[in-house]
């Protein structure tokens, strides 16, 4: 619907990478941005209480059938799936954000880090915010 541009969309996911609680709080400035106070209410309701009802509904079938050998199957089958929904979206996100060599650069160099050290992502983000605006990076 074109509510957001792509760079709109980069700068909203990464404040809601640096705000404290779940990241995904970013649809709600998002719906706010859209169509205010009544926007973001809606967004937050609209993504989180359908998977709220759903996992609360799994989360006890799971408990019932803790040794059971399908239980073992499909959590071994999940991880695959899980790490496919994560690159997908990392890849998604950096055509979004990753516009020039400058912040290629930048993109690089956290992810080398990443790899390497174990820090929180909030400041590598931070940081290469900073790192960006110093340079003006684009």
């Amino acid at each position: 619907y074109h509510w957001l541009t792509e760079e709109q969309f980069g700068q909203i996911y990464s404040l809601g990478q640096l705000a404290p609680g779940p990241n995904m709080l970013m649809v709600s400035v998002i719906g706010f941005r859209v169509a205010g106070i009544a926007g973001a209410v809606a967004a937050i309701v609209g993504f989180f209480l359908p998977a709220c009802l759903l996992m609360y509904g799994v989360g006890r079938l799971w408990d019932r059938f803790a040794d059971s050998p399908w239980k073992l199957a499909i959590q071994s089958g999940l991880a695959p799936v899980t790490i496919g929904l994560m690159l997908a979206g990392t890849l998604v996100l950096a055509r979004a954000v990753i516009l020039g060599p400058a912040t290629t650069a930048i993109a690089i160099v956290v992810t080398l880090i990443l790899l390497r050290v174990h820090i929180n992502p909030a400041l590598l983000i931070f940081g290469g915010g900073v790192v960006g605006w110093l340079i003006g990076a684009r």
